[in-house]
């Protein structure tokens, strides 16, 4: 369970919820939906549904927060790379995708996190670690540069005309 310390569950029953889920499934890691705080005054941000945004490799990645993982999976690939400073988890996630493991949503919001940590005071760093490990997994198996990886992260910002 990948929960951070200044983030927690909406429901007592989140985790049995998730391995129900996988169970059922016969998944290998299980996600949900979150809902997102200011880390400073607790004001509600958004809401991150994960059923309309997670197609790997390109679509964007589930919040960790919500993630559950097998163990078996875990020590299977080695656990998370700490090289990334503050994307390790996104790294863990494309190398699960890589390795067609299975995921299942769980359609409910269980987690809340909050903004305002290290990751969130440094996007710089952040960006860089999460193209870095995109680029890492992927790029072989995919046959791209450099270059193509960063045009993938900026696609969003082409205009759409183009």
């Amino acid at each position: 369970v990948c929960l951070n310390s200044d983030d927690y569950y909406l429901d007592t029953k989140a985790v049995e919820l998730e391995v129900m889920r996988l169970e059922e499934a016969e998944a290998d890691a299980c996600y949900a939906n979150t809902k997102c705080i200011d880390g400073v005054t607790g004001k509600e941000l958004s809401h991150w549904r994960g059923v309309d945004t997670f197609y790997p490799p390109f679509g964007e990645i589930p919040n960790h927060q919500t993630f559950m993982i097998k163990k078996s999976v875990m020590q299977e690939l080695l656990l998370y790379n700490l090289n990334y400073q503050v994307s390790a988890d996104s790294h863990f996630i494309y190398k699960m995708v890589a390795s067609n493991k299975k995921f299942v949503f769980l359609d409910k919001e269980i987690v809340v996190y909050r903004l305002g940590g290290y990751s969130g005071q440094h996007p710089e760093i952040v960006f860089q670690n999460q193209e870095d490990a995109f680029y890492e997994v992927f790029a072989k198996k995919l046959a791209l540069t450099r270059a193509d990886i960063m045009l993938l992260a900026h696609i969003s910002d082409i205009d759409s005309d183009f």
